[in-house]
């Protein structure tokens, strides 16, 4: 299998890495905006907030999005970031920090984003009930 982690990213507390997921971009859900296309720089953006941000950058990973992953790693695909993360990961910090991702760019680039784990797909909101279902949807693969 191949090496997933980087020095920069291997600091985390658990090591283990047993999460895998997607998150997935889709046209803006503004409304009165049109929808457009997601670009591959929101991808990167995406991206780069979640590994900047305190509480998931060092509990996920992610290929750079440049780059075409070799078979058994992780990297972009379409309009998709794939990350693998260990134990420490917390699904309602995730949540927010792609909230927060969004809030901070202009409404005609606020893209709907989903996560999507084994096959199930959710998309995220800022909606309690909605952080609580993806929240779930990671602890139910840990028993």
């Amino acid at each position: 299998m191949a090496d997933l982690t980087s020095p920069a990213e291997s600091d985390s507390t658990s090591g283990a890495l047993v999460v895998s997921f997607r998150l997935e971009l889709a046209g803006t859900d503004q409304p009165g905006i049109p929808a457009r296309d997601p670009e591959p720089d929101d991808l990167r953006s995406l991206r780069s907030w979640l590994r900047d941000d305190s509480h998931v950058g060092r509990h996920a990973i992610a290929q750079p999005v440049d780059e075409v992953p070799d078979p058994g790693q992780m990297g972009i695909v379409g309009d998709v970031v794939q990350f693998v993360a260990d134990t420490g990961l917390d699904a309602a910090a995730l949540v927010i920090a792609i909230l927060a991702w969004r809030d901070s760019r202009p409404a005609n680039l606020q893209q709907k984003v989903t996560i999507i784990r084994n096959g199930k797909r959710l998309e995220i909101t800022g909606d309690p009930a909605t952080i609580d279902r993806i929240v779930r949807l990671f602890e139910d693969e840990e028993e």
